[in-house]
């Protein structure tokens, strides 16, 4: 899948730089307004899971999408948090 192989390439110039690295990368948007489209939560995991897999895991920098009306991609994307 061309974005899978996209993301797993720039994380691996960009993931170490992730805030909790000690890198200034403090998130990492995933999606673009999806939510006020579609609904497809397994869309929205499936991309989750490319950017968790490639080193974006959601506990080094926080991971979200830009959605104004709707709950899906927060449903989608809750990752664990360190304690």
């Amino acid at each position: 899948m061309p974005v899978e192989r996209w993301i797993t390439r720039l994380a691996k110039e960009v993931a170490p730089l992730q805030i909790g690295r000690g890198g200034p990368i403090i998130a990492v948007q995933i999606e673009n307004e999806y939510g006020n489209f579609g609904n497809d939560k397994k869309y929205m995991q499936h991309l989750r899971n490319i950017f968790i897999n490639a080193g974006f895991t959601g506990t080094d920098a926080m991971l979200y999408t830009v959605d104004s009306s709707k709950a899906l991609a927060w449903e989608a994307l809750k990752v664990p948090w360190r304690a």
